[in-house]
């Protein structure tokens, strides 16, 4: 149920202004869901919403407090969401960073004093060649990934993303 009505709401915030007030108050209509927060600028949208002492943001934000693996510069926050155990971000980058992305990662990865996972994936999707590299940690409490992925701004599979979950 609750699901559905961020679904529309989040349709719907695409109208901006009255729509904007109308939609925090839907939401904050769901039993256990309050301080929702939708932001228009310049044509994208960000929503936040707070749920029992827990957060989620979708479509920007910022990088959450306490997040411990390193994040570069450059990258604009697409998603966010944090809880008293759990931190997530994903961020976009421009595509020529992929490489650097995988890099970093990696870097991170040998230095991080822990047993760390590789996981390396390329396919093709209409012509497109889309690499992907994932890292995860041995008791599962930190997984990263770089990927190719498609631009919001072009459409296009332009962008390198990187997705960060971490669990304290």
């Amino acid at each position: 149920m609750a699901a559905g009505v961020i679904a529309v709401a989040l349709l719907a915030t695409a109208c901006g202004g009255a729509a904007e007030v109308v939609n925090e108050q839907l939401l904050e209509s769901i039993e256990g869901v309050e301080n929702v927060e939708i932001n228009e600028d310049d044509g994208s949208f960000e929503v936040t919403i707070e749920e029992d002492g827990e957060s989620i943001t979708i479509g920007g934000g910022e990088i959450p407090e306490g997040l411990t693996v390193p994040v570069p510069p450059g990258g604009d926050v697409v998603g966010a969401a944090s809880s008293d155990s759990d931190i997530s971000v994903s961020l976009m980058f421009p595509g020529d960073q992929y490489d650097d992305l995988v890099a970093q990662y990696q870097s991170w990865a040998d230095g991080s004093g822990q047993e760390v996972a590789k996981s390396e994936s390329t396919y093709e999707s209409d012509g497109t060649e889309i690499r992907n590299v994932s890292w995860s940690t041995d008791d599962g409490s930190v997984f990263v990934t770089v990927s190719d992925c498609i631009s919001i701004e072009t459409g296009e599979f332009d962008s390198a993303c990187v997705t960060i979950y971490e669990q304290s």
